[in-house]
This record gives structure tokens, C-alpha cells and sequence, in this order.
């Protein structure tokens, strides 16, 4: 198991990423509620109300801040382990 530590923190790390920005997946087979940020943003961004553009960057700028979070953890992790220097 040590040896798959770097493995398997770098590969949940980078899918976690993925399915939290993935828009396509989560739109088709995807419940209506609650929405996943990736599809409230692009709706909120392609809604005819233009007031609605502040709100949709905001989703996008928090759905980019729980990945960029997602990152530090994963990077911290594999210093942990002694991967990283």
C-alpha cells in the first residue's frame, strides 16, 4: 500500500477535478436538483437575462476555488508521502 499511496492520491486528485468541472456527463444523466455547479454556471451564463452573468461567474469562480483547494490537498498529501519535496 505505501507504494500505491502516490499513485492513487495523484489520480483521485486529478479525477475529482475532472467530475467537478465536467459539464457534459452531469447535464445528461445528471439529476434536476440540486444541480452541480457546472451546469448552474453554464445556465446561468447562457440565460437571456443578462443580469445573470454576475451569478454564473461567481458559481464558476467557486467551483474553481474547491478545485484549486483539491489541488493544494492533493499536492500537500503527496509531500506527506514524501513524493513531492
Amino acid at each position: 500500500m505505501p507504494l500505491l499511496a502516490p499513485a492513487l492520491i495523484t489520480t483521485g486528485t486529478i479525477t475529482f477535478v475532472y467530475a467537478l468541472g465536467s459539464y457534459e456527463v452531469a447535464w445528461l444523466l445528471g439529476r434536476a436538483y440540486p444541480q452541480p455547479l457546472s451546469v448552474l454556471a453554464y445556465q446561468l451564463f447562457t440565460a437571456s437575462d443578462l443580469s445573470a452573468r454576475p451569478q454564473a461567474l461567481a458559481v464558476a469562480l467557486i467551483t474553481t476555488g474547491i478545485a484549486g483547494i483539491a489541488v493544494i490537498i492533493g499536492v500537500g498529501l503527496l509531500r506527506r508521502v514524501r513524493v513531492l519535496s
